[in-house]
C-alpha cells in the first residue's frame, strides 16, 4: 500500500489545489459570488480526476519510464517499474478515482441545481487525464501533452459551462 501511495505523485496535487483557487478567484474578480461549500465540493471533484492521471500515466507509461529515471518534473513514480505486481492495482485505483470524480460531480449537480452539461466538463476532464497516455489517444505520444495539460487546467478546470473566461462555477456562481 506504501508504495502504491508513491505513484499519487502528492508534490503535484498543490499545483492542482493552486490552478483550481486561481479560477475560483478570478471568478470572484469577475462578479462571482463566493461560497466556501460550493468551492470544496468542486475541488473534492477534481482531486480524484487529478490522482487518477498519476495512476493511469504510471500504468501505461512503465515501458517508457523503464528507460530513464523519474525527475522532479517528468517520468514517472518508477514504483510500477521496480513493482510490476502493482500495475494492475495502479489501473484499478486510476479507474476507481475516475468514478469517484464522476459520482462527486453528480452530487455537486444535484446539491447546487447545476444543469447537466456541468458533467460533461467533469467526463472531458477525466477523459482528458486518462487518453493523456492511454491508447488508443495516447496524447502525450503525439506531441499534445503540453497543450493538453493547458487547456484541461488553464481552461477546463477554471472554466463555466458556458466555455466563456468566467472562472469556475464549481466554485463560484457566476452572474452572466
Amino acid at each position: 500500500m506504501i508504495k502504491l501511495l508513491g505513484v499519487a505523485r502528492p508534490r503535484f496535487l498543490l499545483t492542482g489545489m493552486v490552478l483550481f483557487l486561481f479560477g475560483a478567484a478570478w471568478a470572484v474578480l469577475l462578479g462571482g459570488t463566493f461560497s466556501a461549500s460550493r468551492m470544496l465540493l468542486g475541488y473534492l471533484i477534481v482531486l480524484p480526476a487529478h490522482l487518477s492521471v498519476s495512476f493511469s500515466n504510471d500504468y501505461f507509461d512503465v515501458a517508457v519510464d523503464s528507460f530513464g529515471s523519474p525527475s522532479p518534473f517528468t517520468g514517472g513514480s518508477g514504483v510500477l517499474v521496480h513493482h510490476p505486481e502493482l500495475r494492475e492495482p495502479a489501473r484499478r485505483i486510476a479507474l476507481g478515482l475516475i468514478v469517484c470524480s464522476m459520482v462527486l460531480g453528480i452530487l455537486f449537480m444535484i446539491r447546487y441545481a447545476y444543469p447537466p452539461r456541468f458533467l460533461g466538463f467533469v467526463l472531458l476532464g477525466n477523459l482528458v487525464g486518462w487518453f493523456y497516455s492511454a491508447p488508443p489517444l495516447r496524447l502525450a505520444y503525439r506531441g499534445l501533452g503540453e497543450l493538453t495539460t493547458a487547456l484541461t487546467a488553464g481552461v477546463l478546470v477554471p472554466g463555466r459551462d458556458t466555455w466563456s473566461w468566467g472562472g469556475m462555477r464549481m466554485g463560484m456562481r457566476c452572474s452572466s
